[in-house]
């Protein structure tokens, strides 16, 4: 007899897919025949896609209810840790690169990211409830930039990188080796960012310029 198939021929769920039935019956209860449907069937590509990377021998550490990792890249051999209710939304992918072991990329609680691309030599922090667009942020150089750039044996410059809370990084925008992002400030669209930022401003363009403060009476939405 088949695994998975009773004597009279009807095959049997896997643990997975019947912890997402049970569920998707919840969330029928809630939202409707299709919107359960799509809830269920989205569950089980993040758990495999969950699963594949840890068969691949990822470094990931998961947090609790995040979503979309169907649309999530783990490349590297560093760490990559993921917090509570993060969110990788439709659209290209979110790729995530660790260059070296000791590279660490930290999402906190509650992050929200599509298509944005983080390459870490030693390490990007990224703060709870931050909205990432279609980004790059690398916090290294990857070689010299003297004369001797093709030496393989001279390294590029690496340095931390840092994004406060409820930062919204837009599409198209560069975050660079040693930058701070203050909580809640804005990167416009294409803007390019080389040096640190402080909380509550809005920043765009090459080079980079603020050109707004945000208003610190109203209260930031955590999700």
């Amino acid at each position: 007899m088949r695994r998975g198939v009773s004597a009279v021929g009807d095959e049997r769920p896997s643990r997975l897919e019947a912890s997402v039935a049970g569920r998707a019956l919840g969330y029928l209860k809630r939202k409707g025949p299709v919107d359960a449907v799509r809830a269920a069937r989205s569950r089980i590509r993040d758990r495999r896609g969950a699963a594949s990377l840890q068969r691949e021998g990822q470094r990931v550490e998961w947090g609790q209810d995040v979503r979309g990792i169907a649309r999530l890249v783990i490349r590297g051999p560093g760490l990559v840790v993921v917090g509570d209710r993060c969110v990788f939304r439709d659209g290209p992918r979110t790729i995530l690169h660790t260059l070296s072991p000791d590279a660490v990329i930290r999402l906190g609680p509650g992050c929200s990211l599509v298509g944005t691309a983080i390459t870490a030599a030693t390490g990007v922090s990224v703060g709870a409830g931050a909205l990432l667009g279609q980004a790059y942020i690398s916090d290294t150089d990857f070689h010299s930039i003297q004369r001797n750039r093709r030496d393989p044996t001279v390294p590029g410059l690496s340095a931390p990188i840092e994004l406060g809370a409820n930062v919204w990084v837009a599409t198209g925008a560069n975050i660079y080796k040693g930058v701070t992002v203050g909580d809640h400030s804005v990167i416009g669209a294409q803007a390019v960012v080389r040096q640190s930022v402080p909380p509550d401003v809005v920043v765009i363009g090459n080079p980079q310029q603020i050109v707004g403060h945000l208003d610190p009476d109203i209260e930031p939405y955590w999700p």
